[in-house]
């Protein structure tokens, strides 16, 4: 009988405990952060331009992630981004115009790169070749439990104590996500700083300086998650604005059932990508999120808003793990490269819709944006799917996982 690699060691342990409480605090922004710079006399299209810096700060520092962490040493980049995220934090505490707000968020996008690639890139390592896709799983699960219960506690926290003490909670958060981040010890047969190094050993081995930025092995994935971005960021930053339009009073339990069933949803995202390949997630995700969209483009209700919740948890929940399993099989060992790209494509496509979805609400309304999303999610399946026949069939997980154990016995 064939015994199955651990997954759950001190290491994985702790990257998953520090990433839930980094996500605790970072993402109490998600519905009041809008709100906050909304109430400091932002329009719609300044709004979505507060999430398009963010997005590209962040962008920008994981372009420089994989060269940085090869120099400096993946623990220093990610006590550096998780030390800058508290003191950006705190920087809310001072603000007092929307402008200031949004120099923050673009200073907030720094740190973020930082930590979100680093927590990816070190699991990646540690997780065994068998498991990738379950462990990255339950990677992504850890940010869905924090989102389960950080939004809720976030507006009850603006609505009783108002924003100032929000922004002060979430920095105490990460702050302990900070120390925790003392504990982690990056596996020592990563040898990611010498590309075809062996347990350390360096060997002559040449890279252009474009692969140390770049592979083109995941462009067409990454086209699909920067299509995703830009729907997922016009949800995340028009919902809150369309439920205060609307009337809509559920929507803290919108973000609750959202995280709830995107949670339940990776429990079995990671088994399934493991065993049938990235395809099995990739597909029901798209559909469910062109579906979420499309109701959004005619909610007026709370009943109907929370149904939406159900479909965008289900998309978030397949769509997101199975692409960053997806790309750090396609990059083998080279994970802090493959991680930066899989978030930069993330985020782009969302920086990308904050402006392109923000001019496009502020001149046809809500509705009409959300429509946009449904369409852009609609080419996003046709372009898989063209992809997956051009392969001839997809690639399943565990020939991926025997590719990268022969390049590293090639190495």
């Amino acid at each position: 009988m064939e015994t199955r690699e651990n997954l759950w060691v001190r290491g994985f342990i702790i990257i998953i405990a520090a990433n839930f409480i980094f996500c605790f605090g970072f993402y109490a922004l998600e519905p009041t952060l809008p709100l906050y710079v909304a109430s400091l006399g932002a329009s719609d299209a300044q709004l979505g331009l507060v999430a398009t810096g963010f997005f590209i700060s962040a962008v920008i520092t994981r372009i420089f992630i994989g060269f940085l962490a090869d120099k400096l040493g993946r623990q220093v980049m990610l006590r550096t981004g998780a030390t800058l995220s508290v003191a950006f934090m705190l920087l809310y505490l001072v603000t007092s115009t929307s402008l200031n707000a949004a120099l923050v968020r673009v200073l907030q996008g720094i740190g973020y790169g930082l930590v979100t690639t680093m927590f990816g890139s070190i699991a990646a390592d540690i997780l065994p070749d068998s498991r990738r896709g379950e462990g990255i799983g339950y990677l992504s699960m850890s940010t869905t439990g924090a989102v389960a219960f950080s939004p809720a506690v976030a507006l009850t926290i603006v609505d009783k104590r108002g924003f100032h003490f929000m922004f002060f909670c979430a920095a105490g958060a990460m702050l302990l996500a900070a120390i925790c981040t003392y504990l982690i010890r990056v596996p020592s047969i990563t040898a990611q700083a010498s590309p075809g190094s062996s347990q350390g050993a360096p060997v002559s081995v040449k890279t252009s300086v474009w692969q140390k930025f770049y592979d083109p092995r995941v462009t067409v994935p990454g086209l699909l998650l920067f299509l995703y971005g830009i729907c997922r960021s016009s949800e995340q930053t028009f919902v809150p604005m369309l439920a205060e339009q609307q009337g809509l009073t559920l929507l803290s339990v919108f973000f609750v059932i959202k995280t709830w069933v995107c949670f339940g949803s990776k429990f079995l995202t990671g088994k399934l990508y493991d065993r049938k390949g990235p395809a099995a997630s990739i597909i029901p995700g798209g559909l469910a999120m062109a579906v979420g969209l499309g109701l959004l483009s005619v909610t007026r209700s709370n009943t109907m808003l929370l149904v939406v919740g159900v479909f965008s948890g289900l998309a978030l929940g397949q769509i997101v793990p199975a692409f960053q399993a997806f790309i750090m099989d396609l990059v083998g060992r080279n994970r802090s490269l493959g991680n930066g790209l899989f978030y930069n494509f993330l985020d782009l496509g969302a920086a990308a819709g904050g402006f392109i979805m923000g001019v496009i609400s502020n001149q046809f309304g809500y509705f009409k944006m959300f429509r946009v999303g449904m369409a852009l999610m609609l080419v996003y399946l046709v372009i898989y799917l063209l992809y997956l026949a051009r392969r001839g069939k997809k690639v399943p997980s565990e020939t991926v996982d025997r590719m990268d154990s022969d390049n590293r016995k090639e190495c």
